[in-house]
Order: C-alpha cells, then sequence, then structure tokens
C-alpha cells in the first residue's frame, strides 16, 4: 500500500526555508516547520510568509488529518482568511521527475461564481518540499497565485 500524505509529512518532521513570490509577484522568505500530532494521527504544519522589507505577507497554522469518515483533510487557519477553512485531499501523485505531489481543494476550481483554492504540497527527490497556493476569486480566474520550494533549515 502506498504511503498517504500524512505518513510521508511525518518523516519529514522539521523546519525549512527557502524563497518565493506571492500573488503580487513580491519576493518573500518562507519559513515551514512540520510536526506529527497524536503519534502520527495528523501532521501540523506552520508556515509564514515575510516579505524583503520584514512585513508579514501570511501566516498559518494547518493540520492535515483524517475526519470520522476517514478523509484526507487540511484544516488551514491564516491571516488571509476570515475563518478556518477545510480543504479535502483530491489528488496523490508522483510525476516523472519524482516529485511526489498532494493536492487539497476547497471549492470547485471551474466554478467562477464563487471563491476556490488549491494548497499543494510537494516532496521533491532532492529533499526539497514545495508549498503552493492557487486560487480564483468570485468572477475572477483560477490560477497559480504563490509558491516555494523550501529545504531543510
Amino acid at each position: 500500500m502506498k504511503p498517504n500524505i500524512i505518513s510521508r509529512l511525518s518523516t519529514l518532521t522539521g523546519e525549512y526555508s527557502g524563497e518565493g513570490v506571492n500573488h503580487e509577484k513580491q519576493p518573500f522568505r518562507g519559513r515551514l516547520a512540520l510536526q506529527p500530532l497524536l503519534g502520527g494521527a495528523g501532521i501540523q504544519l506552520s508556515f509564514r510568509a515575510i516579505g524583503e522589507d520584514g512585513c508579514n505577507f501570511h501566516e498559518e497554522i494547518t493540520t492535515i488529518a483524517p475526519d470520522l469518515e476517514g478523509e484526507i483533510g487540511l484544516y488551514n487557519l491564516n491571516t488571509n482568511m476570515p475563518g478556518l477553512v477545510r480543504h479535502r485531499l483530491t489528488q496523490e501523485s508522483t510525476s516523472p521527475e519524482g516529485i511526489e505531489r498532494a493536492i487539497f481543494a476547497f471549492g470547485d476550481r471551474t466554478d467562477a461564481q464563487n471563491f476556490r483554492e488549491e494548497i499543494t504540497i510537494e516532496l521533491h527527490p532532492n529533499g526539497g518540499l514545495g508549498y503552493r497556493y492557487a486560487w480564483g476569486m468570485p468572477g475572477g480566474d483560477f490560477a497559480d497565485r504563490s509558491g516555494l520550494v523550501m529545504r531543510r533549515a
């Protein structure tokens, strides 16, 4: 049986950092910490994006865990949203280059009438950890907006 994203991330416990670009094309320094929860039942992810001038662009606390039906979700509380958002795991795949991806979605990316968002976690074979956001506002296009690949700090 292929390990799920929770068990894979549990093997990568620690702190990561890297440089990325936000939705306004502003560069930032990202810091992410991974911590297993309750003996591997879930994983907690803490992330912060800081602009070149020290401005806090984004901060979040995220839990990835199965719900009572066994469906894996990503529960995200961050400084850019007014409340906790549940993203459901919609895809786990591995690219020909060996990059493992888990995509978590809120809403339907094709529904331009509503806000929709996808958070992608990437596990690179060289040890890099990717964290990417794609979203679309009501009436707007759905597109990749921000992201980065980090290395263990």
